[in-house]
């Protein structure tokens, strides 16, 4: 008869974490204690230590999904909603924000396609994991742009780029506060002929 099965029919395994104050399921060190349960085998109980490494969020089967891929400019900070999960084929166990990852947003703010927010484990986990996602410029118009011009300006035969406060409501959200626009960078003003 094998061995591996004399040993399952007289022994009883156990396994706790090294500090034997829970079950052997946490990343660490863990010991399993192998004692005879049929009198058959008078020494021991045996025990043995062995290690249980973390799960990397890089993994393919950690999966990381925002709320959204594409979001609208808004002038604000834009901060997805983050869901990690661990898929094993047989179930889904969701991780928890703070427990078993952390989420760290980059200045996501201007129109680009390239916002970037990073999962890093935490806990049982471990590993940095970069997810990318897009912000979506806005169209300027009258419902939704109010343009003041700065100060007053006199004929000079030249073309003449007046200062303006261009300011932004969020046609989508009307509690927004409402944004006021960066020369060169939000928009740009032309030279208008003056004669």
């Amino acid at each position: 008869q094998d061995i591996t099965e004399i040993v399952k029919a007289n022994c009883t395994a156990t396994y706790t974490n090294e500090q034997g104050t829970g079950p052997a399921q946490e990343a660490g060190v863990a010991k399993m204690t192998l004692a005879s349960n049929t009198g058959n085998f008078v020494d021991g109980p045996l025990e043995m230590t062995f290690t249980i490494a973390k799960k990397s969020v890089q993994d393919s089967d950690i999966q990381v999904r925002l709320d959204r891929d594409s979001y609208d400019f808004t002038g604000s900070e834009i901060r997805p909603n983050v869901t990690v999960s661990y898929e094993t084929g047989t179930r889904t166990e969701v991780l928890e924000l703070n427990r078993d990852y952390t989420v760290q947003y980059g200045s996501a703010i201007g129109a680009t396609n390239k916002a970037t927010l990073y999962v890093e484990g935490l806990g049982n986990y471990n590993g940095l994991r970069s997810v990318t996602y897009t912000i979506n410029p806005r169209g300027l118009n009258e419902s939704n742009t109010t343009i003041e011009v700065i100060g007053e300006y006199t004929y000079t035969g030249r073309g003449i780029t007046p200062k303006v406060k261009v300011t932004y409501q969020d046609p989508t959200d009307p509690n927004a506060q409402p944004i006021v626009l960066e020369d060169g960078r939000d928009f740009v003003v032309s030279k208008t002929p003056n004669g």
